[in-house]
């Protein structure tokens, strides 16, 4: 009777060892999967992301398309002017009355920014 009692206790501490072991495989197979949906998560949020930015983009685009023709056409070249002036390229004097030109120099050095 004792020596049937040690052997199903025996027994039962091989069943236990087992399970402990499917249980920490089950674990490792758990992170994997976790960290396999994270990734794929990551995927389609990107996916995602870029189908919006290209879906605004052309949403943009097709505004822009259908709408600045009509206002480029009421309007005319002068009503692109800016205070008088009409817009022409970079440097130009965009925004001041006729005749100004901008004195200011781009690093910062003109008349107004001197600290001595």
């Amino acid at each position: 009777m004792m020596a049937d009692n040690i052997e199903l206790l025996l027994e039962r501490g091989q069943k236990l060892e087992e399970m402990d072991e499917k249980a920490s495989a089950l674990s490792k197979m758990s992170h994997q999967f976790h960290r396999g949906a994270r990734a794929a998560r990551r995927i389609q949020m990107w996916q995602q992301a870029k189908f919006g930015m290209a879906a605004g983009t052309a949403v943009t685009v097709g505004v822009a398309v259908v709408t600045v023709p009509p206002l480029v056409a009421v309007m005319g070249p002068a009503g692109w002017a800016v205070g008088g002036v009409t817009a022409v390229g970079v440097g130009g004097a965009v925004g001041y009355k006729a005749g100004h030109t901008n004195t200011r120099s781009r690093t910062g050095a003109g008349p107004s920014s001197s600290s001595s």
